[in-house]
């Protein structure tokens, strides 16, 4: 068996309904061999195999479809674990079993008995049956977790400054997530994440459950949170009219950057000469801040330059998308970004920042 924990964390394949559908947050997180599907262009693909060519560029793929075309449609069987006892004899283990792909034998995990895996096709099932359109897919770790995205509303902050409100279907076979659903909002023009919101956190749903009642419950939500939706760009508003002179800008942008992250300036740090000082934005947080800094200073919208409080929130939004990570393994520093994104620490301080500028117009 080929052990799935052993591959590079990475996006094995992603479909795009468009070229704008493309997530600009993957970057270099794409694995060796990492396949791109635009789907209105209609190249030619490792997946084009599934009996589709009688489709013309009108026709819309079902969210199923898009699945089965990336071979994301199977339910992982749970294979016994043996070891060699003492006596020279095999001796399963119990209580233990490995989630396994059964179209190539990776593992995805090992795991307790009580765990039931559940097929990726389920969110898929769960995107048509509310009637979205698919516009993104995700094929993480060659299967092991999965996104899916579909776009509910646009609304303008300015003129030529969209936001986007998506839809997000999530499931894993390697325990990093169950079977979930969230609302993302993205600005259109980087891709920047403004706003992940998982109302339905710890959701289960099981291979022999019915997504009937399922489906009703995540359609409610979704016409809740696009109310909130016309709420939140309202807010976006207010922070492009305030305009802030540069000591107003300077000291904004650093009590946001002391708020986001209170807990890191927590406490003291230990210096060379066993001395203590404060933890402060300068001996703490200086990349951070500098790299923000500079994201302000490409700010602009239609070429028109602003020091507002919407600009420091996408200076933050853009390093917390796009830049951010601690680690030395660039791979690594990437993959967590990414997850971070989905539910994770990064969006919890996107979120955070947002709601502390609000708080200050």
């Amino acid at each position: 068996m080929n052990n799935q924990q052993q591959a590079v964390n990475q996006l094995t394949a992603s479909w795009n309904a468009t070229p704008n559908d493309k997530k600009m947050v993957y970057g270099k997180y794409r694995a060796e061999g990492y396949t791109e599907i635009i789907e209105s262009q209609r190249h030619k693909s490792i997946f084009d195999n599934v009996g589709d060519s009688a489709k013309t560029n009108n026709d819309k793929k079902s969210c199923v479809e898009v699945f089965q075309q990336m071979g994301l449609d199977f339910l992982p069987t749970k294979r016994p674990i043996n070891f060699l006892g003492n006596d020279g004899y095999s001796k399963e283990i119990p209580d233990f079993f490995a989630v396994t792909n059964p179209l190539n034998e990776n593992v995805y995990q090992i795991s307790k008995g009580q765990y039931t895996p559940v097929n990726h096709i389920r969110i898929a099932e769960l995107m048509d049956t509310l009637g979205r359109e698919v516009r993104h897919v995700a094929n993480i770790r060659r299967g092991a977790k999965v996104f899916a995205e579909g776009m509910t509303s646009q609304q303008e902050v300015t003129e030529g400054d969209a936001i986007n409100n998506y839809i997000v279907f999530f499931n894993s076979h390697d325990g990093s997530s169950s079977l979930g659903v969230a609302l993302r909002q993205e600005r259109y023009t980087c891709s920047n994440q403004f706003a992940f919101i998982q109302k339905t956190a710890g959701l289960k749903l099981r291979h022999t459950s019915s997504i009937d009642g399922l489906s009703q419950q995540i359609h409610q939500i979704i016409n809740n949170e696009n109310n909130k939706f016309t709420s939140n760009v309202s807010d976006l508003k207010k922070l492009y009219k305030k305009e802030l002179d540069s000591n107003g800008f300077k000291n904004l942008l650093k009590s946001t950057i002391e708020e986001i992250y209170s807990d890191r300036l927590k406490g003291y740090k230990t210096l060379r000469n066993g001395q203590k000082e404060k933890k402060t934005i300068n001996n703490t947080l200086s990349r951070e801040f500098h790299t923000i800094i500079n994201n302000f200073k490409n700010e602009d919208i239609n070429g028109e330059f602003r020091q507002s409080s919407y600009n420091i929130l996408n200076s933050v939004t853009h390093y917390l998308t796009h830049q951010s990570g601690r680690s030395s393994n660039i791979l690594e520093r990437n993959r967590a970004r990414l997850e971070g994104l989905y539910g994770g620490q990064n969006s919890k301080l996107i979120n955070k920042a947002r709601e502390y500028l609000l708080a200050n117009v």
